[in-house]
């Protein structure tokens, strides 16, 4: 009987009692255009550049490409609520981008010349009544 609850202890106490994987929320880009698009979006980034502020980033942030008629997810580990609870304004930005704008001009040119091809701001309403979904153009 001691041998037995000895082995029981060693397995409950072998056991990591890991904490489960935070939940992925997705914002699902669509490109409606035919020509193939990057974009970003602008939370909590690492220089902050967050609305009211919307230049862009000093350094190029991550772009992902979306091809003509498709959709892109982008995905977050807080929720749409708590994101939102730590922006500096209950708006957030999404950036498109030309790829060939992207491939033709440097990072810096893009910046200082604002070759944006759309820039959305949204709030948590927003978002909600689109579905999570946003759309270029």
């Amino acid at each position: 009987m001691r041998v037995y609850v000895l082995l029981s202890l060693i397995l409950l106490l072998g056991f990591d009692c890991a904490k489960p994987r935070d939940r992925e929320y997705a914002l699902n880009i669509q490109n409606n255009s035919d020509k193939p698009t990057a974009f970003y979006v602008a939370a909590l980034a690492v220089e902050h550049h967050l609305y009211p502020d919307t230049t862009l980033e000093t350094t190029k942030p991550i772009l992902a490409t979306i091809q003509p008629g498709k959709t892109n997810p982008w995905y977050i580990n807080l929720s749409f609520d708590d994101l939102f609870k730590q922006l500096p304004k209950d708006t957030l930005s999404v950036y498109f981008f030309s790829v060939d704008t992207l491939n033709k001009y440097d990072w810096s040119t893009i910046r200082d010349q604002y070759k944006v091809l759309r820039r959305y701001d949204l709030s948590l309403t927003d978002l909600k009544n689109r579905n999570f979904k946003v759309s270029y153009p």
